[in-house]
């Protein structure tokens, strides 16, 4: 956790980061769900995530798998 907060991301981003990290199966939705926010924000931070390299998505959008780089 300590590396989310020197990166100064968002509480969100921290949360999405960490639940990616936990679960690299995790769908856009269950981020949505666990964190109870619009999937369009999910999108956003996610897309912050992988603009900074953080992370990518595997195998597409069904079926595939983020990973945490």
């Amino acid at each position: 956790m300590q590396e989310c907060k020197t990166r100064r991301w968002s509480e969100t981003t921290q949360k999405i980061y960490e639940l990616i990290k936990g679960n690299p199966l995790i769908s856009r939705k269950e981020l949505s769900d666990t964190l109870s926010v619009n999937p369009s924000a999910v999108q956003k931070h996610i897309e912050k995530l992988k603009k900074e390299g953080i992370i990518i998505r595997k195998n597409g959008a069904k079926g595939g798998h983020w990973e945490v780089l």
